[in-house]
């Protein structure tokens, strides 16, 4: 303690944007005490001349923050990010990070319910030549499981179901509210392709609207 002339208190979300930023604008890496103290740093530097030099600490690296710090995802879901104005929120505002995959209709089965399965992605878009064709029979490929057929010898296309609710990223976000009232899934079509959406997604990213501006 007599060793210290002051100290300064910096929050969380600061320090958080600030390694950011840093990553941003320099490429370095860092995690949130490196922010911590560059933002310190910062607060000090406006209160000294011109011609001051000033030299501070990285602490640590950001590589065990990539799923949090520098997870838009994660700093939204803990309001570290600004919320988004409900009145001008789009469907894009909702969607989250996630395990994403598409598989033709003419791929064999196995490697479809692997994709549901082992990855997660439900519904599972089913596509030809470009084009979506509906999604994966999820009810179906699981009669096919339970009697032991061939899997391999079989193709996603054997198992299609029709498509659910396809939304556009530039969708009022309400139109989401809407279509998971009558089902459990929906897809959202992107450039790339199309992003499954749950309503288990659905109430993660609701808190992120802010409903009194």
């Amino acid at each position: 303690a007599d060793l210290m002339d002051d100290y300064l208190v910096v929050t969380d979300q600061d320090s958080f944007l600030m390694a950011r930023k840093l990553a941003a604008t320099t490429g370095i890496l860092a995690g949130g005490s490196s922010g911590m103290n560059l933002a310190a740093t910062l607060l000090v530097a406006k209160t000294l001349p011109e011609t001051a030099r000033i030299v501070t600490i990285l602490p640590d690296g950001g590589r065990a923050y990539l799923s949090k710090v520098y997870s838009d995802d994660w700093m939204q879901d803990h309001g570290y990010l600004p919320a988004i104005p409900a009145a001008q929120a789009k469907v894009s505002d909702l969607l989250r990070d996630r395990e994403r995959a598409i598989v033709s209709v003419e791929e064999s089965l196995a490697w479809a319910i692997r994709q549901a399965a082992d990855r997660g992605v439900r519904p599972l878009p089913l596509v030809q030549d470009g084009k979506l064709m509906g999604v994966l029979d999820e009810d179906a490929a699981l009669l096919r499981l339970q009697s032991g057929e061939d899997l391999e010898s079989l193709t996603a296309g054997d198992c299609l179901a029709p498509s659910p609710t396809v939304l556009q990223l530039e969708d009022p976000w309400h139109r989401v509210v809407a279509a998971l009232q009558e089902c459990e899934h929906l897809l959202v079509q992107k450039e790339d392709g199309w992003v499954p959406f749950s309503r288990r997604d659905l109430m993660r990213a609701l808190p992120r609207l802010n409903h009194s501006v």
